[in-house]
């Protein structure tokens, strides 16, 4: 099969011109082979936020914006918008978790009992506190759900389980879910620390292996204008996580088991008290500074005098882990698939859309992230600095670890349901004969783990764009793709080039997020909220994009 998209492909009734689908057709797979190939590449070693090698990747994105023909639209006439991070870390065996109370000798171990994260704003911190558990650390009162009702908790140490109960599937579970959001719940009732309990559900998903891994490199916070935190682990002043092993050990001084916890919890009772006369101390030493990183923001302005200062927002993250502490042989964290592969595509839709014979109504930004792995900071800082720019984003479409690994039938557009962003995407889907299929497995949270989750909290309507799970001419062959690298390569160093992408197949999948891409530039409105819906209610409200008084501004994201 040609690495050249047939034509036929974009048959069927469609909004935009026999002309532009033939071009989208063009879309070309080896050019795509290239961008992985150098971004995963050893040099990159491993396109950390802040390293030299992210530094390159982004000069290499930036170099093949240009080279498209995209209008910059980062700092000074470039294309990089450069972030302001604090970067801390775990002063080596300086953390401590204990109870301090008569005959409490147990003791805990780090990176195996538990992990506590550092802190941004003092070297060393030492604070001794009453133990609280508050069930899932939820406040949903829509959902009839308090778990902090009755609990005074100011000045103590709250201990949630991780991620949510059953009853609450699909994308608001997910949000609920969120550890970030439990952060804040928390620090808004007085809370001076938040310590998650694993559980054998959550254990499936974030193993608690990853938070002692993310724990040997540094964590990262974007600043803003007055050198203030955000991002990650900042809303609590202390925060951590038991293992499993280390929670059925701390709920034992309290004569309490993991499991009847969860039951309880997932039978929506109050949330018992642990009853431990002892206090909890937390103590760590961090150590930080200031670093940058930068996104690559690119532009094809719209045609129309009116819609033009409208910006539908293309993105994928271009950082992965970098290099493995500690480990001998192969220690490179290359992300062909996570998330080379993302950053190709979307460069080369923009290829496509910059070169058509004729502009979109609105402007599309194609935007490389920074700081996606540290905790969706890139795009944040993004969003962030459009907003208090006055800039109208109306939607986001993110491209996040598409599974290349097979002949694609199928899509995925995951929140694409909350807004009118669903049928524009099937309209799309549905002339190249492209069925848009469920999310294969809600368990995974992917709605609230990528990128397109800051536009989300911003009010701006987004989805997550990926292949779905049918292979063409053989059934089962894509799901059993998945789940093969997710087991053997995700965030392994064994992500690199030698994973089987099929490059015919991300041609395709490039020329279709192009195509959805002018659909919306095109569409007569921008995309709304569905009427009722959690997330438009909860963050739509008052939104740039949802805000039809707000004036429409030039491109300006930063000035000199």
């Amino acid at each position: 099969m040609k690495s050249f998209i047939l034509a036929g492909l974009f048959s069927g009734a469609f909004s935009f011109s026999a002309l532009a689908a033939e071009h989208l057709a063009e879309a070309n797979g080896t050019a795509i082979k290239s961008h992985v190939e150098f971004l995963a590449d050893d040099l990159l070693e491993g396109r950390e936020t802040g390293t030299r090698g992210y530094a390159i990747a982004a000069r290499y994105v930036a170099s093949q914006f240009a080279t498209a023909g995209l209008a910059p639209g980062g700092h000074a006439g470039s294309f990089l918008q450069n972030v302001p991070f604090r970067s801390t870390q775990i002063e080596p065996d300086s953390a401590e978790f204990a109870l301090v109370g008569p005959a409490d000798a147990e003791s805990y171990k780090f990176g195996e009992d538990f992990v506590v994260f550092p802190s941004r704003h003092a070297s060393s911190t030492d604070a001794s506190a009453v133990a609280m558990y508050a069930g899932f650390g939820i406040v949903a009162p829509h959902l009839g759900i308090d778990d902090y009702a009755g609990l005074n908790v100011t000045g103590k140490f709250v201990f949630v389980l991780a991620g949510g109960p059953t009853f609450l599937p699909g994308d608001e579970g997910a949000h609920f879910a969120n550890v970030r959001l439990k952060q804040e719940v928390a620090a808004a009732r007085g809370a001076i620390g938040l310590v998650t309990l694993q559980t054998p559900t959550n254990e499936k998903v974030f193993r608690f292996a990853q938070s002692v891994q993310s724990l040997q490199s540094r964590s990262l916070a974007w600043l803003d204008a007055a050198g203030k935190p955000h991002g990650g682990s900042t809303a609590v002043a202390y925060a951590a996580t038991l293992s499993i092993t280390g929670a059925e050990k701390f709920l034992a001084r309290a004569g309490l088991k993991l499991a009847d916890l969860i039951a309880r919890a997932e039978q929506k009772l109050p949330p018992l008290s642990l009853g431990i006369e002892a206090k909890v101390r937390i103590a760590r030493k961090s150590r930080f500074q200031d670093a940058a990183s930068p996104n690559v923001v690119g532009m094809v302005e719209g045609a129309d005098a009116m819609l033009r200062h409208e910006y539908v927002v293309v993105t994928a993250h271009l950082d992965h882990l970098g290099i493995a502490q500690g480990k001998t042989g192969d220690n490179i964290h290359n992300g062909a698939l996570d998330n080379a592969t993302g950053v190709a595509v979307i460069t080369e839709a923009a290829r496509l859309i910059a070169g058509l014979p004729s502009r979109p109504k609105r402007s599309i930004l194609f935007v490389a992230l920074t700081g996606e792995e540290a905790g969706l900071l890139g795009s944040e800082y993004f969003v962030n600095r459009s907003q208090a720019a006055g800039l109208t984003l109306v939607a986001n479409i993110n491209i996040d670890m598409p599974a290349l690994l097979y002949d694609f039938r199928d899509i995925c557009a995951f929140g694409a349901e909350h807004s009118s962003l669903g049928e524009l995407v099937a309209t799309v889907a549905r002339s190249r004969n492209i069925p848009v299929s469920p999310d294969p497995k809600p368990e995974r949270r992917r709605f609230t783990r990528s990128d397109q989750y800051s536009f989300v909290k911003a009010g701006i309507p987004a989805a997550f764009l990926n292949t779905g799970v049918h292979a063409i001419g053989e059934d089962g062959a894509g799901q059993k793709a998945r789940d093969d690298f997710e087991l053997k390569h995700y965030h392994r160093v064994t992500d690199d080039t030698s994973v089987p992408i099929n490059y015919d197949a991300a041609a395709r999948f490039a020329a279709l997020s192009a195509a959805v891409a002018i659909e919306i530039a095109n569409a007569p409105a921008h995309p709304q909220w569905k009427v009722g819906n959690f997330f438009g209610d909860t963050f739509g409200k008052g939104a740039a994009s949802s805000g039809e008084a707000k004036s429409r501004r030039a491109f300006a994201l930063e000035s000199d």
